[in-house]
């Protein structure tokens, strides 16, 4: 398998245990941790997935990085205005994304297979 193969497996896999976690959320009665993880298995798909190829390819280097600091910003800045909510959620795509990014630089690493 390719790097880019691997790494969208694992951004399946990772996407599957996101979704079941957010059904076990929703059967305790937690719409807010139900919410937080579809949100994280969404991004594991298509958007992940395309931003990994562009960073892995060089398109433009660094794509991911820059995503990761831009959320983190909106949550500083939600956070200052007393939107606690929207900094958590930004909070927590800037995580999911750090470990797309983390996944990626492991499986580059690696090597192809």
């Amino acid at each position: 398998m390719t790097i880019l193969e691997r790494y969208n497996a694992a951004l399946d896999e990772r996407a599957a245990a996101m979704r079941a976690e957010a059904a076990a959320a929703r059967q305790s009665g937690d719409e807010r941790r139900h919410s937080l993880f579809l949100m994280q298995a969404s991004m594991l798909g298509d958007m992940l997935k395309q931003l990994g190829k562009v960073e892995h390819n060089r398109i433009r280097a660094g794509i991911l990085q820059s995503e990761i600091d831009f959320m983190t910003r909106q949550a500083a800045s939600f956070e200052a205005r007393g939107d606690f909510d929207a900094a958590d959620q930004a909070r927590v795509k800037a995580d999911t994304i750090r470990w797309a990014q983390d996944a990626l630089r492991r499986l580059e690493a690696e090597g192809d297979e």
